[in-house]
């Protein structure tokens, strides 16, 4: 059962709290306002039933896309970390390159006596 709050029963709320406060509620206004309480607060049970369900509804999606960006932040990860091996691969084979290349002209100026020029 759908419970509709309205613009006439906040106002009978609102008058039933106001003779409360002053100290002038019948009995009768009292067990009307403990039904509009009753009513109050199966209106809000509903709403945040609602709202709740939404809430964990956007809860799964948000996880999910968490989940898919860490999955993706960790092979950004692997790559950066390939990327760094290949740049220390590198290195180490142009300072092996330069090595050998300097072995190549100090024996060709012991041979020749001359520079290789290029």
């Amino acid at each position: 059962m759908k419970v509709t709050w309205t613009p006439e029963i906040e106002q009978r709320f609102t008058e039933l709290r106001l003779r409360q406060l002053s100290g002038n509620l019948t009995e009768a206004e009292q067990k009307e306002l403990a039904e509009i309480r009753a009513l109050v607060e199966v209106a809000e049970s509903q709403a945040t039933a609602a709202a709740l369900k939404r809430l964990e509804s956007e809860q799964a999606v948000l996880q999910n896309v968490l989940e898919n960006l860490q999955t993706e932040n960790k092979e950004l990860v692997q790559l950066l970390n390939q990327q760094a091996l290949l740049i220390a691969d590198t290195k180490r084979w142009l300072s092996e390159f330069d090595q050998r290349y300097s072995l190549i002209q100090n024996a060709f100026v012991r041979l020749t006596e001359q520079p290789i020029t290029v």
